[in-house]
């Protein structure tokens, strides 16, 4: 073809029509490409991850085995965010001082129980007290479970789970953080192993659901079991509970479920959450301690949400264990912000919807520290309060009649199962 020729017209449209084809093939198969890998990294990002370590009870007890990541404990049920507040129920009580309508504490003084509860518009399902390893006055002597076992059996009546503080500690120190007779080295060499296989053989024969918290609030500094206080070290924590609660399993002691309760993180540490968790196999129960002081001139902070207290430790916690958790300690301040609107938020909302692992809600009814903690610091915060657990998400007592693994309130696993299949203590129905 000359230089000066024009091109057919027909060779010229097919030209086009062919390239008009190519590109049409090109950007199907990028977007084709595209839609594959978002499908794939949207895949990933839903899976689960493998999150607690000794779900599944290991052959051997070495630290390597337990460890490991495994499956998620399929267990505990994922609610639908919209559906949490209509097909679910949590536990709910209180840590009741009794001087606060002028009696002796609970659970000695059952009169302290019936004033909250007239307060509160509705009967507790847990009670949170605690007991000491050690008490002192002339002598110090060891705290037989059996010395509570009236308050236990007098909770039980009254439809409630106890949750019982389990210290290693005697309540004669001071600073209550040095006691060398209580060196996490003492649990772990079994200088105390005596007197935890007669507890534990003890809280068996009872028999009944039990909540303990032992050694809470590991992640401090104030107790004598934290690792930075009385001549512990790092690791020896872990190593401690483990021995406890093999002996608790030596024992069959079931109907006993374990809480694992760190205080809400702090920042500044460098020492993560997981350093401190037993693992699967140990632990029934995760949970969290965490205040809103306010600028309360007591202990001045700043007011922060439920949320903002427990956001970041709740959001840890589902990353260490698919276990339920349970608030054990918390309360809000009058000052600095509106201790109503607080309560409101957080039983009608936070709880509810954005928080559906937390399976246990317990208040801290005591003006400790000179603070203002009390349901009853205003008729406003009472009544916010009383609004707001009356909602059927939060059971009332009603486990009295708990009396064997045949009941329909309890399920069959608690009395008889692989510990690390008892998780849960009477079953929560949905509504």
């Amino acid at each position: 073809m000359s230089a000066d020729s024009s091109p057919d017209p027909l060779v010229v449209l097919g030209v086009q029509t062919m390239f008009r084809h190519l590109a049409s093939l090109a950007c199907a198969g990028v977007f084709a490409f595209l839609l594959l890998a978002f499908t794939s990294l949207r895949a990933e990002a839903q899976s689960p991850a493998p999150i607690d370590p000794g779900i599944v009870a290991p052959t051997a007890l070495q630290p390597s085995a337990l460890d490991r990541p495994v499956a998620v404990d399929q267990q505990v049920p994922v609610v639908p965010q919209e559906a949490i507040s209509t097909t679910a129920s949590v536990y709910w009580g209180a840590y009741i001082h009794g001087g606060t309508y002028g009696f002796e504490n609970a659970p000695w003084d059952t009169r302290a129980i019936d004033s909250f509860e007239q307060n509160a518009g509705k009967r507790v399902s847990v009670l949170h007290w605690g007991q000491a390893w050690q008490r002192c006055s002339t002598i110090c002597l060891y705290q037989e479970f059996n010395e509570q076992k009236p308050q236990f059996e007098a909770m039980r009546q009254r439809g409630i789970i106890p949750l019982l503080d389990w210290g290693s500690w005697s309540t004669a120190a001071s600073p209550k953080y040095i006691q060398p007779n209580f060196a996490l080295t003492t649990i772990i060499d079994g200088s105390h192993d005596d007197y935890i296989h007669r507890w534990a053989k003890d809280a068996k024969a009872w028999g009944h659901p039990l909540f303990l918290r032992f050694n809470w609030e590991m992640n401090g500094s104030w107790y004598p079991w934290s690792e930075s206080r009385n001549g512990n070290s790092s690791g020896e924590y872990v190593t401690s509970w483990r021995h406890v609660r093999e002996i608790f399993r030596a024992e069959g002691a079931t109907n006993v479920k374990w809480v694992w309760c760190p205080n809400v993180i702090d920042t500044r540490s460098k020492v993560p959450l997981s350093h401190y968790y037993p693992g699967g196999y140990y632990v029934d129960w995760l949970c969290i301690d965490g205040y809103n002081w306010g600028t309360n001139p007591a202990r001045p902070d700043r007011w922060k949400t439920f949320a903002q207290v427990f956001d970041l430790t709740y959001a840890t916690l589902t990353q260490i264990s698919s276990r339920p958790i349970m608030i054990a300690e918390t309360g809000s301040s009058e000052i600095g912000g509106s201790k109503a609107a607080w309560l409101a938020d957080t039983l009608e909302v936070a709880l509810p919807y954005k928080f559906p692992r937390i399976r246990a809600f317990i208040w801290f009814n005591w003006n400790a520290d000179h603070m203002d903690w009390i349901i009853e610091s205003s008729p406003d915060a009472q009544a916010a309060f009383a609004k707001g657990i009356a909602s059927p998400y939060y059971r009332p007592g009603e486990f009295g009649a708990i009396i064997s693994a045949e009941d329909p309130v309890l399920t069959p696993l608690v009395v008889a199962c692989p510990d690390d299949q008892c998780v849960y203590l009477p079953a929560i129905a949905t509504d």
